[in-house]
């Protein structure tokens, strides 16, 4: 091993040790902060401003190392999970269940489900297991990806958005296996003209 190599080497470790080492505080940082302004909330909010050492609750710090007050107030917006209605208000011109389904633009699942499915309350009561457990519905939807994204469109729907934004057709089947040849429709995809593939 050259000498050169070795301390590039080195350096390189040097370095690595150096990031991780400023991850790690940076971490306990945010984590002290966040316990002080969680020890500062409840202690303003019990009105004891005295702990049992008889020492008053120290408000959080602000040093340029821990995040502010407004930081921590919009972490805690963000980790707070906004709850959606189990069976969401009809919207976006989608009125029944039949014409939910026909906005997937998936046939196969039109046919499987318009006659079984009546209403939104069984409609939205529906998973995996309903499709293993009831006789109906258990032929109803054979493929696994026609099933997840039936799933996906019910979720989408029930938080609000346009079936037209998230509904995508069925895929045309491959007319070409693989890659294919190198020109398709008079456009070269790889390779040079009279050469070798060069990979």
């Amino acid at each position: 091993m050259n000498l050169r190599t070795f301390t590039s080497k080195l350096s390189i470790k040097h370095f690595i040790n150096q990031q991780r080492q400023q991850q790690r505080t940076i971490q306990s940082s945010l984590f002290k902060s966040i316990n002080q302004e969680l020890n500062y909330s409840t202690a303003k909010s019990t009105n004891q401003a005295t702990t049992d050492n008889n020492r008053t609750v120290p408000e959080p710090s602000h040093s340029s190392h821990s995040p502010s007050y407004g930081q921590l107030v919009k972490f805690r917006e963000l980790s707070e999970h906004q709850s959606y209605p189990k069976i969401p208000k009809p919207h976006h011109g989608v009125e029944t269940v039949e014409g939910f389904l026909d906005s997937l633009r998936r046939p196969k699942i039109l046919e499987a489900l318009k006659d079984k499915v009546k209403s939104w309350e069984e409609l939205f009561e529906l998973d995996s297991r309903s499709f293993k457990r009831s006789k109906e519905l258990s032929g109803a939807i054979n493929l696994v990806r026609d099933r997840r994204y039936f799933f996906r469109a019910l979720e989408l729907f029930r938080q609000g958005l346009d079936p037209k934004v998230f509904s995508v057709g069925d895929r045309k089947p491959k007319k070409i296996r693989g890659w294919g040849p190198r020109v398709q429709n008079g456009i070269r995809l790889r390779g040079n003209p009279g050469g070798k593939l060069n990979i």
